[in-house]
């Protein structure tokens, strides 16, 4: 199931990691170029799950946002030239 949230990725686009993320199935390195590609959500989690792949190594990589949480994605993300 897609996420519910509005967002400001677009799938296919080149963004840049501004923060360093490690989650229990992924790590989002600072200055890492990733490719977004979709959006998952999780009812049992109450998270939307941000797909990316990483332009390094091909890894995919998620980024989670919890229902309760703003979206806090421009401290996390920039796009990428």
């Amino acid at each position: 199931m897609k996420t519910w949230r509005k967002h400001r990725f677009e799938a296919g686009k080149k963004y840049k990691v501004l923060k360093a993320v490690r989650t229990l199935t992924s790590e989002l390195v600072t200055g890492e170029d990733v490719i977004f590609e979709s959006t998952a959500y999780s009812a049992y989690d109450s998270s939307s799950a941000f797909i990316f792949k990483s332009c390094r190594n091909g890894e995919t990589k998620t980024w989670f946002l919890h229902d309760d949480d703003d979206d806090n994605s421009a401290e996390f993300f920039t796009e990428a030239q």
